[in-house]
């Protein structure tokens, strides 16, 4: 996931950034064409947008809001090395490694140096999934965006890893080393680029998630390999994966304790 990308290009000006920009095109098109030719483009647009919100409020046409979302009472968990689920909840620990970075410069992630720390992010990352198995690298979020300032560049991701062990090998590899030493020969020159982590490991018993009629986040982006398909240099070479959500029913999924496997209290 690089730094800056077009998907959270919106973020990166203000909305009254926005609202002036589009005022600002909108006058020169009032400037060079008939007055009900120059607003014939935004009431098209706004007024198509309008008719589809209704034709997928009504049932008519598939509403993409819907894609993903899981029905009813779901929770991830992590499979066995055979693709199955383990018959007790929170069987295994878990590391949750939370990535973020910031640019304070006035040009927020337009400024010098903001793109290249991207590449490398994008590396470590490119790093980790191909080599997944040997890292113990389960996968992580979509970008999270802060939204407390008025142009939302603070990104976060969620990452999950199977160890502590496996992860730090992973800092100590080419990609990420790479990244770092860049980060450490440029710090003071683009001071402006804020960077931080922090690691969670969860012991196995200690950790639980639900989700209801909801589109599965956190862990339940995660992907888990499948051990018992083959194995070439440590890679998943036929890339089957198994789906970390599976339906919460019965007693063993009722409650927060019980998704740990541990006693309710009385």
């Amino acid at each position: 996931m690089p730094l800056l990308n077009f998907s959270s290009f919106r973020d990166d000006l203000r909305l009254t950034t926005w609202l002036l920009v589009g005022a600002c095109l909108q006058s020169l098109l009032v400037l060079s064409f008939p007055r009900y030719v120059a607003l014939l483009p935004a009431a098209l647009v706004l007024g198509a947008r309008f008719f589809v919100s209704l034709l997928r409020t009504q049932g008519l046409i598939h509403n993409p809001g819907t894609d993903g979302v899981y029905p009813g009472r779901a929770t991830a968990m992590i499979p066995l090395e055979d693709g199955s689920y383990p018959e007790k909840a929170g069987d295994h620990g878990i590391v949750l490694f939370i990535v973020s970075t910031r640019s304070s410069h006035a040009l927020g992630r337009f400024a010098p140096g903001y793109i290249a720390a991207g590449a490398y992010f994008e590396a470590m990352l490119t790093e980790a999934e191909r080599n997944n198995v040997q890292w113990g690298y389960l996968g992580k979020t979509s970008c999270l965006i802060a939204t407390d300032d008025e142009a939302s560049n603070t990104l976060v991701w969620l990452t999950y890893w199977k160890t502590v062990d496996q992860l730090h090998d992973f800092a100590r590899g080419g990609p990420h080393q790479a990244g770092w030493e860049w980060y450490s020969s440029v710090a003071k020159k683009y001071s402006y680029i804020g960077i931080g982590h922090e690691m969670y490991s969860v012991p196995k018993g200690h950790w639980e998630n639900i989700y209801s009629n909801l589109r599965p986040f956190g862990m339940g982006q995660i992907k888990h390999f499948d051990y018992s398909r083959k194995l070439v240099e440590g890679k998943n070479q036929d890339n089957h994966f198994v789906s970390p959500v599976t339906a919460a029913k019965g007693s063993t999924w009722r409650s927060m304790l019980s998704r740990m496997g541990q006693v309710e209290k009385a």
